[in-house]
């Protein structure tokens, strides 16, 4: 959702955030998030492509 930071929302309600664009950056966040044994807030980049 266009002008929404998420990763500051959930910072500001004490969650852990990262916001990611590559493939590698979600496996080491997702990997962190799991890790941490708390809850986080993963927010994955996208590009909008119709075929």
């Amino acid at each position: 959702m266009p002008g929404i930071d998420f990763v500051r929302l959930a910072e500001g309600y004490g969650v852990a955030a990262r916001a990611v664009r590559t493939g590698e950056g979600f496996v080491r966040a997702l990997k962190d998030a799991l890790g941490s044994g708390r809850p986080a807030v993963i927010e994955v980049a996208t590009e909008l492509t119709e075929p």
